[in-house]
């Protein structure tokens, strides 16, 4: 370790003079850990974290906008590791130091608001989630304007936890005007553009506009498999597409569907996989001519 940080040291003193060798340790520890956790690394990372931690926090302060910085890194691997009680602690501090260090309406805050916003929809607290997606959306619009494509992101969250709570008039306007965001901005072919076209679809969906529904979902799935040939989301397209299709007595159009989708599932999840166990049973269904019975309901993605 000593020789790591040595070597780290007049890395940092070479690329980044004016940082100071401690400060900048930090920040490459900190990059360190980015880098191990974008690998799935996810013990390396952890260590990396907590020692830029332990350095900006003795350098720099406890209430420095990069120890801030570390925390919500830090969170997001807890959230990763399903240690979710450590993810909203960690997050909570970083949202305390962003906001005393720089303001409650820096975008560094909304970064951490929308961060909150997602641990609590993973745990289906979605009415913790709402006034958070919503100040971080508010930062947003203030400081980038009403029409930048960053506020896709944060309108289609909103968007899907309006959704979640049934509240399907907000859920669709949030979905459209992210939609309107995002197309001329970013193009027609953007994977940000098929989540929105997607949830718009089970916004329709919900309220059994299937032909609708229909032509978003499919619209989505063609992004995807243009841009992301092994995109996750391809899974979740196919099967809204053949639920959409069985919610109309349409088994022929749905079975195509869901041969393909028990093909994606079969490389991406395991045999004992729920929702693996879900295909097969339905498709089963299909292929003796049997009704299968209620499937599950049209997706939302984040």
């Amino acid at each position: 370790m000593n020789t790591l940080r040595q070597l780290l040291i007049l890395a940092v003193a070479a690329v980044n003079p004016g940082l100071g060798l401690a400060g900048g340790l930090g920040a490459v520890w900190n990059q360190i850990g980015i880098t191990n956790a974008n690998s799935g690394c996810l013990a390396e990372a952890e260590s990396a974290y907590q020692e830029a931690l332990a350095i900006q926090k003795q350098e720099l302060g406890p209430e420095h906008p990069a120890v801030a910085s570390i925390l919500n890194n830090l969170a997001a691997l807890y959230r990763a590791q399903r240690r979710l009680a450590d993810a909203e602690s960690l997050y909570q501090k970083s949202l305390a130091i962003f906001e005393k260090a720089l303001g409650p309406e820096d975008r560094q805050v909304a970064t951490v608001l929308n961060n909150m916003g997602e641990l609590y929809s993973s745990q289906s607290r979605f009415l913790k989630a709402e006034p958070l997606y919503q100040r971080a959306l508010a930062i947003l619009e203030k400081a980038l304007g009403p029409r930048h494509p960053e506020l896709g992101s944060s309108l289609n969250n909103l968007g899907v936890v309006y959704l979640k709570l049934g509240y399907l008039e907000k859920a669709e306007a949030l979905h459209r005007r992210a939609m309107l965001i995002l197309e001329p901005n970013l193009g027609p072919r953007h994977p940000d553009l098929a989540h929105t076209l997607s949830n718009l679809g089970v916004v329709h969906y919900r309220r059994r506009q299937f032909d609708k529904a229909e032509a978003l979902f499919r619209r989505g799935l063609e992004i995807w498999e243009e841009v992301r040939t092994h995109d996750p989301n391809i899974a979740t397209a196919l099967q809204n597409l053949a639920q959409t299709h069985l919610a109309q007595g349409r088994r022929e159009r749905a079975l195509p569907l869901l041969e393909r989708l028990a093909a994606v599932q079969e490389v991406s999840l395991s045999l004992n996989d729920p929702d693996r166990q879900a295909t097969l049973e339905v498709l089963a269904m299909l292929q003796k001519g049997r009704r299968p019975p209620a499937w599950e309901t049209a997706r939302t993605l984040r």
